[in-house]
């Protein structure tokens, strides 16, 4: 786990800048963590298995 600070959240459109440097990583951790479990037959991922998410509610009416 890294160094946690105090901050504050970014706004929608701060977010966006950093969105494809997001996803790129995403894919690449994706990638490698399946790489080194793919032939893993001991046991099933349980909780404390870096298994993160997020829930958002898009409002459609006003476009945010």
């Amino acid at each position: 786990m890294g160094l946690l600070s105090n901050g504050e959240p970014l706004n929608h459109s701060e977010t966006k800048k950093y969105a494809e440097h997001v996803r790129r990583h995403g894919i690449k951790q994706f990638i490698h963590i399946y790489n080194h479990n793919k032939h893993r037959i001991d046991r099933c991922f349980k909780w404390g298995d870096e298994i993160e998410y997020v829930i958002v509610r898009f409002d459609h009416k006003n476009k945010r």
